[in-house]
């Protein structure tokens, strides 16, 4: 997702007005409503006091493939297209970013940030589980965001969910070895189907 998008999701889920960022910027309503609009490219310098206006800002990071709201946002078209082949894709792609990046850096520009819901719990879970299980790996402490999408699996049902569909766990255990990171989310996700584990 680009930061023109971010930004007008920013200002549309409710934390910035208009006419309020027009008054901090001291850009005119209508070219913000054009720039959030994407019907006109800013200036540097214009974009710059539209992200400060609405409490963001642009950071330089190295560029190493999908990030974890790029694939949060895509997983989640794809849902609603009912395609869950395409959903699996960008999850996957998102593995491959975390597992290619060499430096915390490049890690944490995939996934530091709080990725958007994807409108689906158990996706929002693998998500989560992914970025935690990949920073555990490379030694690094998983970000905090992570931590909020901890649910305990009902052990008594024996039920998970498997990148969207419920099975018995015993079953997919038998089978298949998964990580804490994804079973304690209440789901489960095949180490196999990782790239690279």
């Amino acid at each position: 997702m680009d930061l023109v998008t971010r930004a007008a999701r920013f200002q549309k889920a409710g934390h910035a007005s208009i006419k309020g960022i027009a008054s901090k910027s001291g850009l005119k309503q209508s070219n913000i409503s054009l720039l959030l609009n994407k019907s006109r490219v800013p200036r540097l310098d214009t974009f710059e006091r539209l992200l400060k206006a609405i409490g963001l800002r642009a950071v330089l990071a190295p560029s190493v493939g999908v990030t974890a709201s790029e694939s949060a946002w895509q997983i989640e078209h794809a849902l609603a297209q009912g395609n869950l082949e395409l959903a699996r894709r960008w999850l996957y792609e998102l593995d491959n970013s975390l597992n290619t990046a060499d430096t915390f850096e490049e890690l944490a520009s995939v996934a530091l940030e709080n990725p958007p819901t994807t409108g689906n719990r158990d996706w929002d879970a693998v998500i989560a589980g992914l970025v935690d299980y990949r920073f555990k790996r490379s030694g690094n402490k998983s970000p905090s965001w992570t931590l909020a999408t901890i649910k305990p699996m009902d052990s008594h049902a024996g039920i998970a969910t498997w990148v969207g569909v419920g099975t018995q766990l015993q079953s997919l255990q038998e089978l298949y070895k998964s990580d804490p990171s994804f079973l304690k989310r209440g789901v489960f996700f095949a180490l196999e189907d990782l790239s690279h584990s």
